[in-house]
């Protein structure tokens, strides 16, 4: 890489204007399922690129005990999640399809989070006694049960967020407009945790559709995001070779370093900069804050992820 990039020192500041471009945001926005999603998924990617930025011992971020600690398991975990978050404000802002199929995107999205909350608390209930119903009169119910009581309720409460929000598919105008076998699927949730593509033209939206699609869409090379998602997963899976190069890191071997350092971090800054790029696209009042400063910083940020889809990097 040229010495003219830094990526450890860009990182920081595309993370400080990404915090920078969510404080621009019109609390209005909530209110849409499409924009909420997408600011929740830049949201993930400030978190994540600080808790990144936190783990590197040479970041302004990191917080010294007095003994540095490099940590290539937990940078390759955060960056493989940072990726997908990054792909994720692509998907939910994308400029480039109609308003009915940003809003289809996420209902899928939140049919896809109340079916996985659903099936993990059939998961946990599993083999326990049935719970008692939840009092109607709270008055001499013990403050210590709120809790769980309020869980019970959320949990008691799925079934009608569930038809609540297939109710508003149907009425969904690109949903309208998909075959009546594909919309039979999203409906009873069989495409919610496939990896399936729906039949609804050239484009594969479907919370399902697979990530290295999202990605290229995003304009990231779709081969390229596979390859590093799958380096990166080897660390959160535990895999042999990734707990080798764990055993062996060692922060004077430069190979080790730029393998397991560098390249998380020009990922991450690739990533935290095609976030921003695609929220500033969709909501056009968090540009005003650009400047010609940081304009050239999100110019870096296309330039790492050049760097990346270039075939011989």
């Amino acid at each position: 890489m040229s010495a003219k990039y830094n990526p450890l020192h860009d990182l920081e500041h595309l993370v400080a204007l990404a915090f920078e471009c969510l404080k621009g945001v019109d609390r209005a926005e909530l209110k849409r399922p499409h924009r909420r999603q997408a600011i929740a998924a830049l949201k993930s990617v400030c978190l994540i690129g600080d808790a990144v930025l936190r783990i590197h011992p040479e970041s302004c971020f990191y917080s010294d005990s007095g003994q540095k600690v490099w940590n290539p398991t937990g940078l390759a975990a955060l960056t493989r999640v940072l990726m997908e978050a990054a792909v994720n404000v692509h998907y939910f802002s994308d400029t480039g399809v109609s308003e009915h199929e940003l809003e289809f995107r996420a209902m899928i999205a939140a049919l896809h989070y109340l079916r996985e909350r659903q099936d993990t608390a059939r998961t946990l209930q599993a083999g326990r006694p049935p719970e008692p119903p939840v009092p109607d009169d709270w008055s001499n119910v013990d403050p210590g049960d709120h809790p769980r009581l309020l869980a019970q309720m959320k949990r008691e409460g799925i079934p009608n967020q569930l038809a609540f929000w297939q109710e508003q598919l149907k009425q969904n105008r690109f949903f309208q407009g998909l075959p009546q076998r594909d919309q039979d699927k999203w409906l009873c949730g069989k495409g919610l945790f496939k990896e399936e593509r729906y039949r609804g033209g050239e484009q594969d939206a479907g919370f399902a559709s697979r990530l290295d699609q999202r990605a290229g869409r995003a304009g990231v090379s779709g081969a390229k995001y596979r390859a590093l998602r799958r380096h990166f997963s080897a660390h959160i899976h535990s895999a042999p070779h990734a707990l080798d190069q764990v055993v062996w890191f060692q922060p004077f071997d430069p190979i080790a370093v730029d393998t397991q350092i560098n390249l998380p971090i020009m990922v991450c800054a690739a990533h935290v900069g095609l976030a921003i790029e695609c929220f500033v696209k969709a909501f056009p009042n968090c540009s005003a804050s650009l400047d010609s400063q940081r304009r050239s910083l999100l110019a870096t940020g296309r330039a790492y992820l050049w760097l990346l889809n270039d075939s011989s990097s």
